[in-house]
């Protein structure tokens, strides 16, 4: 600036300069809250929607019955997909599996090997109540639909 300038002309453009800055302050805020907003109004996924009813729909319609889940249950989050003709008038089920969580983030997850009983945790123990005694056996990424309904049916 040179020494005629009015001081107005200095004032009025860090002026302006300061209203452009609150202005994207506020624009910024803004998207914040509009963020927020949409971060408190999402349903979280649960494994049990996401992973496990998918999958017991898929056995059940290759097993031509209905399913139910139970659970989760205990320390392992222990779900059981029970397999039967008409669970409205029946409450029986023809087949079963239990299935743990073992790293949901990555679809991984595990069933009860009930045929296999150890003694590592003893009578009554937390560990024996929440079938810590059963091996869980990891579904691996090659193993297909029909073997596990292998598993399943070899279980009963």
């Amino acid at each position: 600036m040179d020494k005629k300038s009015k001081i107005t002309d200095l004032t009025k453009e860090n002026g302006r300069v300061i209203k452009e800055h609150r202005q994207k302050i506020q624009k910024i805020n803004d998207m914040i809250d509009q963020l927020n907003q949409e971060k408190n109004n999402m349903t979280y996924p649960h494994w049990i929607t996401e992973i496990i009813e998918p999958l017991g729909e898929t056995i059940a319609t290759e097993l031509g019955t209905k399913f139910r889940v139970f659970g989760p249950f205990g320390l392992q989050n222990e779900v059981a997909i029970h397999f039967g003709k008409d669970f409205d008038t029946d409450t029986k089920s023809e087949y079963s599996i239990h299935l743990v969580p073992i790293n949901i983030e990555e679809g991984k997850i595990a069933y009860k090997d009930y045929s296999k009983r150890t003694e590592k945790y003893p009578k009554g123990s937390i560990g024996e109540v929440n079938g810590w005694n059963y091996e869980n056996i990891e579904i691996t990424d090659d193993m297909t639909i029909k073997d596990l309904i292998d598993v399943i049916k070899n279980q009963e």
